[in-house]
């Protein structure tokens, strides 16, 4: 299995994404359709000698694609479904007297 990292930025405004890929071999995936499922939920698992290992934030399979011999797989982080916006206006940065004033975090997880 091939794998490869990267940081991207998926044209999402402030946002960067981490992301993998992989490649397996078509001969052991024949359906690969339904085992690589679009959104599927994958972790990377690094193992030591001991047989304690460190498992990776959750990837959600986005892409797939064949060539002659393998299935080639793009995963990406959660913040791959950050692009939104953000629900507020101006009048939420100003206080009633007019003066410019910050968003509370709890605000900001709220919106």
């Amino acid at each position: 299995m091939n794998m490869s990292f990267g940081v991207s930025e998926m044209g999402t405004e402030g946002v960067c994404s981490a992301c993998f890929t992989f490649s397996a071999p078509l001969a052991l995936y024949p359906d690969y359709d339904n085992v690589f499922m679009g959104g599927k939920t994958v972790y990377l698992t690094l193992l030591s000698d001991s047989g304690n290992g460190y498992t990776s934030q959750p990837f959600y399979i986005n892409s797939k694609s064949i060539d002659d011999t393998a299935v080639n797989i793009t995963c990406y982080d959660r913040m791959m479904f950050a692009e939104c916006d953000f629900p507020c206006t101006e009048e939420d940065f100003i206080d009633l007297s007019g003066k410019e004033i910050g968003m509370d975090i709890n605000t900001v997880f709220a919106k």
